[in-house]
């Protein structure tokens, strides 16, 4: 909704997984539906995220149909398929549902471990909608488990115009806090290989 201020609409919190990458690390795989426990890995997420969001977006470039079993909506990359989750991001803040009052609340695909501590604490924390929030533990920051106002598209337009591809930069741009999770560092554990899935 060009031109309209985020303050004059009613915000709502948009689940958004971002699923869209090519698995190199899983031989061509699609990484959301490689399967934990009796679930796809995209689901794991979906469970997490939907307690605290009124609509679920699956970021994708494939397997719309299977994806759309876990989300109200799926958006495939529209500037360039497989170049990383910016050009998601950048995708899902751009389609016509989305306005400048909602509230993105973001997962890459393969962690499946958030739970409900992860949404809880994103949604409740008093800068909610105001500014980009990114998640932090001991380890390091996790750059993909954002809650991401749609109102910093405009930011991320002009980045991704001037060449930028990575999420990390474009960050480093914006005016953005982090949200610390000290003591849960397992919830954000990756499965981004077949090496890092639990063995049997």
């Amino acid at each position: 909704m060009p031109g309209t201020s985020p303050q004059n609409l009613s915000p709502q919190i948009t689940g958004l997984i971002l699923a869209g990458g090519c698995g190199r690390r899983w031989g061509g795989k699609d990484k959301g539906l490689i399967e934990l426990d009796g679930k796809m890995l995209a689901h794991h997420v979906a469970d997490a995220l939907h307690p605290f969001c009124q609509r679920l977006i699956i970021s994708c470039n494939r397997n719309e149909d299977t994806y759309r079993h876990y989300a109200e909506l799926t958006v495939k990359d529209d500037f360039a398929e497989f170049e990383g989750p910016l050009v998601g991001l950048l995708s899902v803040l751009s389609h016509p549902t989305v306005n400048t009052a909602d509230i993105l609340l973001c997962s890459p695909c393969d962690t499946p471990y958030l739970g409900p501590f992860y949404g809880q604490r994103m949604s409740t924390h008093p800068h909610a909608g105001k500014r980009i929030l990114v998640a932090r533990t001991e380890q390091h920051p996790h750059y993909l488990h954002m809650l991401l106002p749609a109102f910093e598209k405009a930011s991320l337009s002009a980045f991704f115009d001037q060449g930028g591809r990575s999420v990390k930069r474009w960050l480093e741009t914006t005016d953005f806090s982090y949200v610390d999770f000290l003591e849960r560092d397992g919830l954000f554990h990756n499965l981004n290989s077949p090496d890092t899935l639990p063995s049997r």
